[in-house]
């Protein structure tokens, strides 16, 4: 009597957000950007550009990170080391907070950071660039945005 023995392969690891970012196309990507901008929902702009609703609602979410994130280094709301404080609770030594960035380009790098697992550099900085752009309207309601209204409208 003779046994067969199966082996099983071990089960490929599902693609990261940023392996299936990057298989999409350029075009593809525009358009979940400018989706994001008028608030296109997942399922109708999966039919219009044939991707995975999941899959552009997960690029949404993280491209709220992004928007909450940039907002945060612009205000100089980044805990960099906390505070010291006595028993009493007055503080000895106050909390340290980042530093706004004084350029765009330092702020995409310092971004980009945060989230290399899921996006490049260049797609977290096409996000900055449609944030600057989304900032102002003309009486159209077109965007104008420029990086100078777009840094007064952030750290209000």
């Amino acid at each position: 009597m003779g046994f067969t023995t199966y082996i099983t392969p071990e089960p490929q690891a599902p693609p990261t957000l940023l392996e299936r970012i990057a298989a999409l196309s350029s075009t593809q990507k525009a358009a979940i950007l400018n989706g994001y901008a008028v608030d296109a929902k997942p399922l109708v702009l999966k039919h219009q550009i044939g991707v995975a609703q999941g899959l552009i609602a997960a690029i949404y979410t993280e491209i709220t990170n992004i928007r909450v994130e940039t907002k945060a280094i612009m205000r100089e709301e980044i805990l960099i080391t906390e505070g010291t404080y006595d028993e009493e609770g007055n503080e000895i030594i106050a909390p340290v907070f980042n530093d706004a960035p004084t350029s765009i380009n330092d702020l995409k790098a310092e971004v980009a950071l945060s989230f290399t697992d899921i996006f490049t550099a260049a797609q977290v900085g096409a996000v900055i660039d449609k944030m600057i752009e989304w900032a102002e309207v003309d009486a159209s309601g077109n965007p104008i945005g420029t990086a100078a209204v777009w840094a007064e409208e952030v750290v209000k």
